[in-house]
């Protein structure tokens, strides 16, 4: 997670300062992908969120280690892998598009997600104690 203050747990924090990075691979050769979901769930605790906001996925490059650099600005979201609107109420999953990212990423997918707007969301992170509710990559393929 960047921009997060506390300790890590089963739930990362998406919105305001903080943004989650997500690896996954070995990824298949891209001609093989017919279809790419990353997939999140809402973390147990915090099941809703109050107001009208985005997730934004972006492609970004592979995180080398050490410090995240602070980001003082956020990619145009007309550059965004994938986007979703959350309406006000109850978060279950949250399934966003990623295809061609998949397919243009090689070996591995490297994606930041985030929050547009006024939002706090918590999702279940990959230590989460329930398996099904860890963030995923599903893949169709030929």
């Amino acid at each position: 997670m960047a921009g997060a203050g506390g300790p890590l747990t089963d739930a990362i924090p998406l919105g305001g300062a903080s943004e989650g990075l997500f690896a996954f691979g070995p990824m298949p050769d891209a001609s093989r992908i017919l279809r790419a979901l990353l997939v999140l769930h809402a973390h147990a605790a915090h099941p809703r969120t109050e107001v009208r906001a985005e997730v934004i996925v972006e492609q970004v490059g592979a995180f080398r280690g050490g410090p995240l650099p602070a980001r003082h600005a956020t990619q145009p979201v007309a550059f965004a892998a994938s986007r979703r609107a959350l309406a006000p109420g109850p978060v279950h999953s949250i399934r966003l598009d990623v295809t061609d990212a998949a397919r243009s990423a090689g070996r591995s997918l490297h994606l930041l997600v985030r929050v547009e707007g006024d939002a706090r969301v918590r999702i279940s992170s990959p230590w989460s104690t329930t398996p099904q509710k860890r963030p995923r990559l599903e893949l169709m393929v030929r």
